[in-house]
């Protein structure tokens, strides 16, 4: 599925590079790095959880900080608002649909 669309409704910084994501054990970390304004290194982690009678990816976001800042709810509201199709966040969870 192609979301380079969607993904350009998304205020802020305009390229993400580095992106690295890893899920082991029903966790997950994320790590990205961005320029907005100077260099940023986002690192999120938190609980991923497949339901497979929904047919949908659950990522619960227990961080997400650049430096020591927490960026969590703002990292949530920039996803809800950028309204990408079959992506809904509720609460401090993003929900995939597939």
């Amino acid at each position: 599925v192609d979301y380079s669309e969607e993904i350009k409704k998304i205020k802020g910084p305009d390229v993400l590079k580095d992106i690295n994501m890893m899920v082991y054990k029903n966790r997950y970390n994320l790590t990205l790095k961005t320029k907005f304004i100077v260099n940023l290194k986002l690192k999120m982690e938190g609980k991923a959880e497949y339901q497979e009678e929904q047919n949908r990816v659950v990522f619960t976001v227990e961080k997400a900080k650049v430096g020591w800042f927490s960026v969590r709810k703002k990292v949530l509201k920039e996803i809800q608002k950028a309204g990408i199709k079959n992506v809904q966040v509720f609460g401090y969870n993003i929900i995939i649909n597939l």
